[in-house]
């Protein structure tokens, strides 16, 4: 059952500057997208409409914002749906990988290096027909990820050593057959 997500978040209604409700949007929007990449869908999409609240434009830096949130959750569930259906194709493991990929940049544009990291070490591990190569690959994302690090000094965590099993929106595994996207017991 997912958890109610608990913010500090003043009434829409509350005297803050633009820039003040920007701000504060933008953080929602980092929190969404946090938790949309540990597989809490409810509770990024909870954090994602409040955030439109308080910026209605939708937009935030690197093109990522509410609406961009309520997009990528919205391709997720698709994808859920089609792997639940049986739908195991290539296709759908492309789209997998592009997702994951996707959010691992956005997760690395917002200095979120550890969980940009594990999605694309996950989208590392799917696997795809070798008639495919993506223009942007995870082995790429990995190391613009290393680049960042470096230049940032921060120490690289393991993908073991970030999350308890389970935690991560796609499974992970050796086989072809893509799984559903949400973490057992979501």
């Amino acid at each position: 059952r997912p958890t109610a997500v608990r913010t500090n978040v003043p009434p829409t209604n509350s005297p803050l500057t633009m820039q003040e409700r920007k701000s504060l949007s933008q953080q929602l929007v980092q929190m969404a997208r946090r938790h949309l990449a540990q597989g809490q869908i409810a509770e990024s999409k909870d954090l994602a409409l409040k955030a439109r609240t308080w910026d209605a434009s939708g937009a935030s830096a690197f093109g990522d914002g509410p609406n961009a949130i309520l997009q990528d959750i919205a391709q997720y569930e698709q994808i859920e749906k089609n792997a639940q259906a049986g739908n195991a194709t290539h296709e759908l493991a492309l789209q997998q990988y592009n997702w994951l990929l996707t959010q691992s940049r956005r997760l690395h544009n917002q200095a979120d290096l550890d969980l940009a990291q594990q999605l694309a070490q996950q989208a590392d591990n799917t696997a795809l027909s070798l008639s495919v190569t993506p223009a942007f690959t995870a082995q790429m994302m990995l190391k613009q990820i290393a680049n960042t690090r470096a230049k940032s000094n921060q120490t690289v965590v393991p993908a073991s050593a970030q999350f308890s099993p389970g935690s991560s929106p796609i499974p992970q595994g050796e086989s072809y057959t893509p799984a559903p996207l949400a973490p057992r017991g979501s």
